[in-house]
């Protein structure tokens, strides 16, 4: 399943947790365990590409959002 991130300046990982695209919250974590899990393949990017564009004027760090995903 697909987990989207993004890089801190350290360098360590910050997770999405959460995605409520009613309300345009997103809930971040620090482990990898509690990340957001998608759909793998091409949903992975389409959803990487609707976070950048839905959330991107609230929550700045998710303009450079990268997702771990397995493609089949």
């Amino acid at each position: 399943m697909a987990k989207y991130y993004f890089n801190k300046e350290d360098g360590s990982r910050v997770y999405i947790k959460e995605i409520d695209f009613a309300e345009g919250k997103l809930t971040f974590t620090d482990k990898e365990e509690e990340a957001y899990r998608g759909r793998d393949g091409y949903y992975a990017n389409a959803t990487r590409d609707l976070i950048r564009r839905n959330f991107g004027e609230n929550y700045p760090e998710v303009s450079n959002v990268s997702c771990e995903a397995a493609y089949y």
